[in-house]
Formats: C-alpha cells, sequence, structure tokens
C-alpha cells in the first residue's frame, strides 16, 4: 500500500504534463489553422465560407472526416485533397500534430 501512495505523486505529475501539453498543442494548431485553413474551413470547421462553398469543402463534423484515422488526416493535410494545397514539405511534423489537435477540438466543439 504504502509503495502505491508514494508513486501517486508522479502519476499525478505525468498527467498534468500530458494534458498541459495537449493544450499547448491545440493552441498552436489554432494559430496554424488561422494562418493556413481558415479561409476554406471557417472557424468552426464546417467549411461555411464562401471558398469553402464554393470548393464543396467537408466539415469536420461529416461521418467521412470523423470516421478518418489521424493518419489519414495527416495524408491530406501531405498531399492535399481535391483543391486543398498539399503541405508536404511545408509544415512540419509538431505543425501537423498541432492541427490535428485543433481539428479534433473543433470536432469536440461542434
Amino acid at each position: 500500500m504504502r509503495r502505491k501512495i508514494s508513486q501517486l505523486p508522479i502519476v499525478i505529475a505525468i498527467f498534468s504534463l500530458s494534458v498541459s501539453l495537449a493544450c499547448y498543442g491545440q493552441a498552436a494548431g489554432q494559430t496554424s489553422y488561422t494562418a493556413k485553413c481558415l479561409m476554406c474551413h471557417g472557424t468552426t470547421g464546417l467549411g461555411d465560407t464562401p471558398p469553402g462553398k464554393m470548393m464543396n469543402v467537408q466539415p469536420f463534423n461529416s461521418t467521412q472526416v470523423l470516421n478518418m484515422s489521424d493518419q489519414a488526416l495527416i495524408g491530406v493535410l501531405m498531399n492535399g485533397s481535391g483543391k486543398m494545397p498539399a503541405y508536404r514539405g511545408k509544415i512540419s511534423d509538431t505543425e501537423t500534430n498541432n492541427l490535428i489537435l485543433f481539428i479534433h477540438q473543433l470536432q469536440k466543439n461542434q
């Protein structure tokens, strides 16, 4: 019993750090999203902007997008899709992962 109690602060610290890193990633993802995605995907990720409507952008809450794995979403970011440009070589792996975190946050808010 004593051993479990002494490990509790470590578990709490690791959990807090992971939550903090996820929040940081979402904030950094929002910055990238605003610069690169907002024009077409809109503030909510619904693709309800004039360019988004013109290009038939899939809302992030559509079944098609919700069923995509993170790897599939990364593939879309890297290779583009339809009229969406490819970002391979233009954004870092960290920026890509942060964008995915932010997209998931938008999906939760919808």
